[in-house]
Protein backbone atom coordinates (compact mmCIF):
# COMPACT_ATOMS: atom_id res chain seq x y z
CA UNK A 1 0.00 0.00 0.00
CA UNK A 2 1.11 4.26 -0.35
CA UNK A 3 2.70 5.57 2.46
CA UNK A 4 1.10 6.74 5.56
CA UNK A 5 1.28 10.67 6.04
CA UNK A 6 -0.31 13.47 7.27
CA UNK A 7 -2.13 15.73 5.13
CA UNK A 8 -1.73 19.30 5.82
CA UNK A 9 -3.99 22.13 4.34
CA UNK A 10 -2.75 25.31 4.36
CA UNK A 11 -5.23 27.76 4.56
CA UNK A 12 -4.63 31.61 3.54
CA UNK A 13 -7.42 34.30 3.89
CA UNK A 14 -9.90 31.87 3.72
CA UNK A 15 -8.89 29.56 0.80
CA UNK A 16 -6.83 26.91 0.34
CA UNK A 17 -3.27 27.76 -0.69
CA UNK A 18 -2.81 24.29 -3.21
CA UNK A 19 -0.17 23.45 -0.96
CA UNK A 20 -0.94 19.79 -0.01
CA UNK A 21 2.38 18.13 2.23
CA UNK A 22 2.47 14.62 3.45
CA UNK A 23 5.06 13.36 6.25
CA UNK A 24 5.48 9.96 5.25
CA UNK A 25 6.28 7.01 8.50
CA UNK A 26 8.47 4.31 6.68
CA UNK A 27 9.69 2.04 10.39
CA UNK A 28 12.57 0.11 9.36
CA UNK A 29 12.83 -2.70 8.69
CA UNK A 30 9.54 -2.63 6.77
CA UNK A 31 9.57 -1.69 2.55
CA UNK A 32 5.80 -0.22 2.95
CA UNK A 33 3.22 1.05 5.45
CA UNK A 34 -0.27 2.07 4.58
CA UNK A 35 -2.34 5.52 2.85
CA UNK A 36 -3.46 7.90 5.08
CA UNK A 37 -7.47 8.42 5.54
CA UNK A 38 -10.76 8.50 7.52
CA UNK A 39 -13.91 6.96 9.39
CA UNK A 40 -16.80 6.75 6.65
CA UNK A 41 -20.74 6.97 6.99
CA UNK A 42 -21.46 5.30 4.38
CA UNK A 43 -22.31 1.90 3.24
CA UNK A 44 -19.89 -0.26 2.29
CA UNK A 45 -19.71 -3.28 -0.59
CA UNK A 46 -21.27 -6.50 0.88
CA UNK A 47 -18.71 -9.60 1.30
CA UNK A 48 -18.40 -11.89 -1.77
CA UNK A 49 -18.16 -15.65 -1.51
CA UNK A 50 -14.46 -15.43 -1.90
CA UNK A 51 -13.94 -12.85 0.82
CA UNK A 52 -12.20 -14.38 4.17
CA UNK A 53 -12.43 -11.46 6.98
CA UNK A 54 -10.30 -11.99 9.52
CA UNK A 55 -10.51 -10.27 13.15
CA UNK A 56 -8.82 -7.33 13.79
CA UNK A 57 -6.60 -7.37 16.98
CA UNK A 58 -7.91 -5.97 19.95
CA UNK A 59 -6.28 -1.94 20.48
CA UNK A 60 -5.56 -2.62 24.28
CA UNK A 61 -2.25 -1.12 24.72
CA UNK A 62 -2.79 1.85 26.31
CA UNK A 63 -1.14 4.90 25.15
CA UNK A 64 -0.45 8.91 26.20
CA UNK A 65 1.02 11.45 24.00
CA UNK A 66 4.52 12.38 25.84
CA UNK A 67 3.20 16.39 25.15
CA UNK A 68 -0.07 15.36 26.68
CA UNK A 69 -2.29 16.11 22.93
CA UNK A 70 -3.91 12.79 23.48
CA UNK A 71 -4.51 8.98 24.67
CA UNK A 72 -5.52 6.20 22.28
CA UNK A 73 -5.08 2.33 22.67
CA UNK A 74 -3.10 0.67 20.12
CA UNK A 75 -2.75 -3.31 19.49
CA UNK A 76 1.11 -2.29 20.16
CA UNK A 77 3.30 0.54 20.97
CA UNK A 78 3.57 3.18 18.44
CA UNK A 79 6.70 4.43 16.96
CA UNK A 80 7.05 8.31 16.86
CA UNK A 81 8.00 10.36 13.91
CA UNK A 82 8.24 14.14 14.59
CA UNK A 83 9.18 17.13 11.99
CA UNK A 84 8.87 20.60 10.82
CA UNK A 85 7.87 21.51 7.91
CA UNK A 86 8.23 25.13 5.63
CA UNK A 87 5.50 25.75 3.40
CA UNK A 88 6.37 28.97 2.00
CA UNK A 89 6.94 31.54 5.31
CA UNK A 90 5.16 29.33 7.45
CA UNK A 91 6.34 26.19 9.00
CA UNK A 92 3.96 24.00 10.74
CA UNK A 93 5.44 21.09 12.98
CA UNK A 94 3.89 17.97 13.32
CA UNK A 95 3.99 14.52 15.46
CA UNK A 96 3.08 11.68 14.22
CA UNK A 97 3.13 8.30 16.43
CA UNK A 98 1.96 4.87 14.32
CA UNK A 99 1.94 1.46 14.87
CA UNK A 100 2.98 -0.98 11.86
CA UNK A 101 1.20 -4.37 12.09
CA UNK A 102 2.42 -5.50 8.69
CA UNK A 103 2.74 -4.07 5.48
CA UNK A 104 -1.18 -3.51 4.82
CA UNK A 105 -2.42 -2.96 8.28
CA UNK A 106 -1.35 -0.12 10.35
CA UNK A 107 -2.85 2.48 13.27
CA UNK A 108 -1.73 5.94 13.10
CA UNK A 109 -2.85 9.01 15.41
CA UNK A 110 -1.01 12.48 14.20
CA UNK A 111 -0.81 15.76 14.83
CA UNK A 112 0.05 19.33 13.06
CA UNK A 113 0.10 22.46 15.28
CA UNK A 114 -0.96 25.31 12.56
CA UNK A 115 0.81 29.20 13.25
CA UNK A 116 -1.93 31.47 14.09
CA UNK A 117 -1.24 33.22 10.81
CA UNK A 118 -2.94 30.29 9.05
CA UNK A 119 -6.76 30.92 8.66
CA UNK A 120 -8.29 28.30 10.01
CA UNK A 121 -12.09 30.12 9.96
CA UNK A 122 -13.44 27.90 7.62
CA UNK A 123 -12.83 24.68 9.27
CA UNK A 124 -14.50 22.30 6.00
CA UNK A 125 -12.36 23.58 3.95
CA UNK A 126 -9.60 22.35 6.19
CA UNK A 127 -10.64 18.82 6.49
CA UNK A 128 -11.51 18.66 3.32
CA UNK A 129 -8.30 19.64 1.92
CA UNK A 130 -6.53 16.70 4.49
CA UNK A 131 -8.71 13.77 2.89
CA UNK A 132 -8.06 15.08 -0.34
CA UNK A 133 -4.06 15.37 0.68
CA UNK A 134 -3.91 12.10 1.93
CA UNK A 135 -5.54 10.43 -1.38
CA UNK A 136 -3.08 12.32 -3.78
CA UNK A 137 0.18 11.73 -2.06
CA UNK A 138 -0.98 7.96 -1.40
CA UNK A 139 -2.09 7.69 -5.21
CA UNK A 140 -5.63 6.31 -4.13
CA UNK A 141 -9.26 7.20 -4.66
CA UNK A 142 -10.97 8.99 -1.61
CA UNK A 143 -14.02 7.09 -1.94
CA UNK A 144 -16.09 9.00 0.69
CA UNK A 145 -16.33 12.15 2.51
CA UNK A 146 -18.22 12.81 5.36
CA UNK A 147 -18.60 15.88 7.53
CA UNK A 148 -19.33 16.06 11.10
CA UNK A 149 -18.33 16.85 15.11
CA UNK A 150 -16.18 15.01 17.20
CA UNK A 151 -16.02 15.92 21.41
CA UNK A 152 -17.46 19.84 19.73
CA UNK A 153 -14.83 20.12 17.29
CA UNK A 154 -15.58 20.23 13.52
CA UNK A 155 -14.64 16.71 11.67
CA UNK A 156 -14.33 14.58 8.48
CA UNK A 157 -14.24 10.98 8.11
CA UNK A 158 -13.20 9.21 4.88
CA UNK A 159 -12.12 6.06 3.08
CA UNK A 160 -9.28 5.51 0.71
CA UNK A 161 -9.07 2.75 -2.00
CA UNK A 162 -5.08 2.32 -2.08
CA UNK A 163 -4.11 1.80 -6.06
CA UNK A 164 -3.69 -1.59 -7.47
CA UNK A 165 -6.40 -3.11 -4.90
CA UNK A 166 -3.49 -3.12 -2.40
CA UNK A 167 -6.19 -2.55 0.83
CA UNK A 168 -8.15 0.43 1.99
CA UNK A 169 -7.40 3.45 4.80
CA UNK A 170 -9.90 4.68 6.87
CA UNK A 171 -8.69 8.20 8.28
CA UNK A 172 -10.87 10.62 10.59
CA UNK A 173 -9.36 13.98 10.51
CA UNK A 174 -10.43 16.21 13.40
CA UNK A 175 -9.69 20.12 14.01
CA UNK A 176 -9.73 21.66 17.61
CA UNK A 177 -8.46 25.44 17.09
CA UNK A 178 -4.81 25.52 14.91
CA UNK A 179 -4.53 21.89 16.01
CA UNK A 180 -4.92 18.93 13.32
CA UNK A 181 -5.73 15.72 14.09
CA UNK A 182 -5.55 12.28 12.38
CA UNK A 183 -6.67 9.22 13.19
CA UNK A 184 -5.87 6.50 10.80
CA UNK A 185 -6.03 2.95 10.36
CA UNK A 186 -5.77 0.71 7.21
CA UNK A 187 -6.06 -2.93 6.43
CA UNK A 188 -7.63 -5.29 3.14
CA UNK A 189 -11.15 -4.70 3.97
CA UNK A 190 -13.69 -2.03 3.78
CA UNK A 191 -13.80 -0.61 6.16
CA UNK A 192 -10.71 -1.79 7.96
CA UNK A 193 -11.10 -3.90 10.65
CA UNK A 194 -8.44 -1.59 13.57
CA UNK A 195 -10.05 1.57 12.62
CA UNK A 196 -12.91 0.82 15.60
CA UNK A 197 -11.52 0.32 18.59
CA UNK A 198 -8.29 2.97 17.95
CA UNK A 199 -11.22 5.53 17.09
CA UNK A 200 -12.94 4.54 19.85
CA UNK A 201 -10.07 4.85 22.74
CA UNK A 202 -9.14 8.46 21.35
CA UNK A 203 -9.28 11.34 23.71
CA UNK A 204 -7.93 14.89 22.69
CA UNK A 205 -6.13 16.29 26.08
CA UNK A 206 -4.88 19.57 24.75
CA UNK A 207 -4.79 21.30 21.59
CA UNK A 208 -3.53 25.04 19.78
CA UNK A 209 -5.95 27.66 20.14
Amino acid sequence: MAVIGVALAVVVAGAVSGILLTRPHTPAPAPASAAAAAATAGPTPAPTATDTPTAAPESTTAFADPDGYFTASFTASPVKDASNVAVGSVTIPYVQWANLIDVSAVQVVAYANYPRSVNTSLPNVVLAGALAGSAAETKGKLLSKVFGSFDGFPDADGIIAAPNNAGYAEVRVILAGHTLFEVIASGLDNPPALFGGLAASFTILKHSS
